[in-house]
C-alpha cells in the first residue's frame, strides 16, 4: 500500500475508523471523514500519524450532499494527492422494527448508501483524481454498508457482541 492514497468515508469511529487504520498500516496516505468539525478529530488524525508514519488529513461532508462529496474528493487531491482508493463507508443510525420503519428514514439510509461517494456526480470526481500513473484499471472503489443488518434485522437474529468478538 506504500505510495497508495485513501479517502475513508464515515471514518472517525467504528468500520471506517478501523479501515482507514488498517490502511495506514499498511502504507497508505489517509483522509479521514467525520461529521463533526475537523479539529474534533484532531487528535485521531495525528495519532494515526505518528504511529503510522503516514500522511493523513481529516475533513468534514455531509455526504447526503453531492456538492460537498465532490468537495471531500478535491480536499483529499489537494491535501494528499490523487485517490487510489475510495471507500464509502457511509451510513445512518436509525433504528426500528422493519414493521414501522419510517418511508421517510429509509429513504435517507438509502441515499447515504447509494448516493453519497458512489452517485453518477462523484465518481467521475474520484476518477479525475485518480493519479497519472494510476490507469483506471488500478482505481478501487469500496463500498460497505453494515447499517443495514443493524436496522432491519430482527433482534431474534441479531448475534450477540460476544458472537462478533466484541464485548
Amino acid at each position: 500500500m506504500k505510495g497508495k492514497i485513501a479517502q475513508v468515508a464515515c471514518s472517525t469511529s467504528g468500520i471506517g475508523r478501523g479501515m482507514a487504520g488498517v490502511l495506514a498500516e499498511a502504507g497508505a496516505d489517509v483522509m479521514l471523514h467525520g461529521l463533526g468539525a475537523p479539529a474534533d478529530f484532531e487528535h485521531l488524525r495525528a495519532g494515526l500519524a505518528r504511529r503510522t508514519g503516514a500522511r493523513v488529513a481529516v475533513r468534514q461532508a455531509d455526504l447526503s450532499r453531492a456538492e460537498e462529496v465532490i468537495r471531500l474528493v478535491r480536499d483529499s487531491e489537494a491535501a494528499l494527492g490523487g485517490i487510489d482508493i475510495l471507500i464509502n463507508n457511509a451510513g445512518v443510525q436509525f433504528v426500528s422494527p422493519v414493521g414501522g420503519f419510517p418511508l421517510e428514514r429509509w429513504s435517507a439510509v438509502q441515499n447515504i448508501i447509494l448516493n453519497s461517494s458512489s452517485n453518477p456526480e462523484c465518481l467521475p470526481a474520484f476518477f479525475q483524481s485518480t493519479p497519472a500513473h494510476t490507469n483506471y484499471d488500478d482505481a478501487h472503489f469500496f463500498a460497505f454498508f453494515s447499517c443495514l443488518r443493524r436496522l432491519v434485522t430482527p433482534p431474534c437474529f441479531r448475534p450477540a457482541p460476544a458472537q462478533l468478538g466484541g464485548g
